[in-house]
């Protein structure tokens, strides 16, 4: 309709219907200028790393001795427990052996994924949930997300949590993540995280 106009005024015949008769239709084609924020011009296709041991502040003692599985909706990275330790009154996940060691996890849906923190494993007794669209691509940043606990995570890590949600529901605990990445390229080492 719009191969030689931006504007069409046409009448349309009614057809396969109750009425009869026609009806005069105009349709404008008017283009706008839209300016994305920058979490939104990201590729679609990815890897999400974590780059540095994950410290959770506020959970009691006993979530020392649980694992903790990274997940996206393409793939899983299991902590056991004997990689959780306390320090202090915070419990620390630590990702590796070596000080370069990292996590990777693809993403083949960014904008409708999230990188999940179960806490307890499978069956998880909290969780913490970055959603990747907000994000920005190939930059490393130092996170703090809030922990849930509940009945139905599973169900609720399915969900955007918004600044709603926190001030409904009184589930939340702080957590301050280690850094994370999301590029589209295998990403060189970084100089240091960047705080959010």
């Amino acid at each position: 309709m719009f191969k030689t106009q931006s504007q069409v005024t046409r009448l349309f015949s009614l057809q396969d219907g109750v009425g009869f008769g026609r009806v005069n239709i105009s349709l404008l084609f008017k283009g706008v200028c839209l300016e994305l924020p920058p979490s939104l011009h990201g590729w679609e296709t990815g890897t999400v790393e974590v780059l540095s041991d994950i410290r959770a502040t506020g959970l009691d003692s006993s979530f020392a001795s649980k694992p903790l599985v990274l997940r996206t909706t393409d793939d899983v990275e299991k902590l056991p427990r004997s990689a959780a330790s306390l320090d202090g009154t915070d419990i620390v996940w630590a990702l590796g052996k070596g000080e370069n060691e990292e996590r990777r996890l693809p993403v083949y849906h960014r904008f409708a994924s999230a990188l999940v923190f179960d806490i307890g494993g499978n069956n998880p007794d909290a969780v913490a949930i970055l959603w990747l669209q907000d994000i920005v691509d190939n930059e490393v940043r130092e996170v703090c997300l809030d922990i849930m606990k509940g009945k139905h995570l599973q169900q609720l890590s399915q969900c955007y949590i918004s600044e709603y949600t926190k001030t409904s529901y009184a589930l939340f605990i702080s957590l301050p993540l280690s850094s994370y990445k999301f590029g589209s390229q295998t990403p060189l080492r970084s100089c240091g995280p960047v705080a959010i």
